[in-house]
This record gives structure tokens, C-alpha cells and sequence, in this order.
């Protein structure tokens, strides 16, 4: 997969119930949220691959400012999102 990134996390005590949130987030799609591909575990970390993405960081001078307002509107879309499926799954 040459379009993503990954990222390691020092493994934990709750890294079973890590890796379950992570392989339910693989199944969520939206546009506003960062697609993952794929998760493994080793001794020491769990190695987490998602779609490649840009620390806004990097790239926030650069803006204009009705690009920030777009991205924050999308941050805003994807945690309605998110809220909504989180809401079905406790709740039914």
C-alpha cells in the first residue's frame, strides 16, 4: 500500500480492546474520516496503517482562510458522523 502511513503505539494493557475499536473504525466510511487499513500487534507496540495524511502543522500558514473554515466544517461533519454511529451502536 504505497498511499498510507503507519503509525506505532506502545502496546497496553487494553491493546485487545485497542485493536477491536480499530478494526470497527476500518469498517466506517466517510469522507471526512481517515480511512484505516490495517492493524498488527507485536510484542512490544501495535503498528496502526491508515490512509496517508499531512499534519495540518505542516500546511496551516499556508491557508487561506476560507480553507480553514472548509476543514473545520469538515471536522465538524465528521464528528456528527461519528456521534451518529457511536449514539446506533450503544444504544440499539
Amino acid at each position: 500500500m504505497p498511499n498510507c502511513d503507519v503509525f506505532y503505539v506502545c502496546a497496553c494493557v487494553l491493546c485487545t480492546l485497542f485493536v477491536l475499536c480499530i478494526q470497527w473504525l476500518k469498517r466506517l466510511r466517510h469522507p471526512c474520516v481517515v480511512k484505516f487499513h490495517e492493524v498488527a500487534l507485536f510484542s512490544e507496540e501495535i503498528c496502526v496503517v491508515t490512509e496517508r495524511v499531512t499534519p495540518l502543522q505542516l500546511v496551516i500558514d499556508s491557508l487561506a482562510p476560507i480553507e480553514i473554515c472548509s476543514g473545520l466544517y469538515n471536522i465538524i461533519e465528521a464528528l456528527s458522523f461519528l456521534h451518529q454511529v457511536v449514539s446506533y451502536f450503544v444504544f440499539s
